[in-house]
C-alpha cells in the first residue's frame, strides 16, 4: 500500500497550479510508458473536471486554479455537477472519478495538494444484455464473397475472431499476418491492454476463415485487418 503524506505543503506546492500539475502527471505517465489511450484517458477525463471548474467559476465567482484549493467539497461538488446532467450515467460518473482520481493520487504523493478521501457513488449493478444465440448467429451468417464488398467480409472475419477469442478489439486491429501461425495453429498477439503478449490457439474453422479471408485482402497492407479499403 502506498504511504500518502497528509498536509505536508509548503511555499512552492502552494503556488503550484492545477494545470502545472497535470503536466507533471502526463510525463511520469509517459515516462512508466503507459498506454497512449490510458494517457488520453486521462486527459480527457482531465477536461470534464476543468469544464467543472468553469461551472464553478460561474456559480460562484470563485476561481480553482491552484492544487491547494481542491478539496473534499470540491469533489464532491464536481460529482454533483455531473449528477446534475441527466445525460450522464452513473457508472459513467463512476469511470471519471475514478481516472481523475489517479491524477489526485499523484498530487497527493507529492505533496501538491491534501489528502482526502475519494468515493465513488453507490450504484445498482444490472446485468449488461447479452445477443442471444439466435441474434449471434446472424451476426455470423457470412456473406457471399462474389457479390459483397471486401469491408463486409472484414468485419465478418473479425467478428467471428471476436467470438472465438474474446480478445480487445485494439488487440486484434495490431495483428499482422505474420503473427498467425498456420503451421503451428497458433496466433501471436502482440498488443494487449497490459502490454504483455500471448499466443493463442487457432481452431481449425477459424484458421480456414483466415486463409480464405487472406485470398480477399489486401496484399500491400502488413496488417492482419485492413480498416481502410
Amino acid at each position: 500500500m502506498k504511504k500518502i503524506m497528509l498536509n505536508q505543503t509548503n511555499a512552492h506546492t502552494l503556488t503550484l497550479t492545477i494545470d502545472e500539475a497535470f503536466d507533471r502527471f502526463e510525463k511520469y505517465n509517459k515516462s512508466r510508458n503507459l498506454a497512449e489511450d490510458t494517457i488520453n484517458t486521462y486527459y480527457r477525463n482531465y477536461g470534464y473536471f476543468r469544464e467543472f471548474i468553469q461551472y464553478h467559476y460561474e456559480q460562484t465567482r470563485i476561481l480553482i486554479t491552484k492544487c491547494s484549493q481542491i478539496t473534499e467539497d470540491v469533489m464532491i461538488d464536481y460529482i454533483a455537477f455531473m449528477k446534475d446532467k441527466k445525460t450522464i450515467k452513473d457508472v459513467t460518473i463512476n469511470t471519471r472519478i475514478t481516472h481523475i482520481k489517479a491524477f489526485f493520487m499523484y498530487c497527493f504523493e507529492r505533496s501538491y495538494m491534501n489528502y482526502f478521501k475519494i468515493q465513488k457513488m453507490r450504484i445498482q449493478k444490472t446485468l449488461k444484455e447479452l445477443y442471444t444465440d439466435k441474434e449471434m448467429d446472424a451476426v455470423l451468417i457470412k456473406p457471399d464473397t462474389t457479390t459483397c464488398c471486401f469491408e463486409d467480409l472484414r468485419n465478418w472475419v473479425m467478428a467471428n475472431f471476436l467470438y472465438a477469442t474474446s480478445i480487445r478489439l485494439g488487440s486484434i486491429v495490431e495483428i499482422r499476418i505474420k503473427d498467425i501461425m498456420f503451421q503451428t495453429m497458433k496466433i501471436f498477439i502482440g498488443h494487449l491492454k497490459n502490454k504483455k503478449t500471448a499466443f493463442l490457439p487457432l481452431g481449425e474453422e477459424m484458421a480456414n476463415i483466415l486463409k480464405e479471408y487472406l485470398i480477399h485482402r489486401k496484399r500491400t497492407a502488413r496488417r492482419l485487418f485492413v480498416l481502410q479499403s
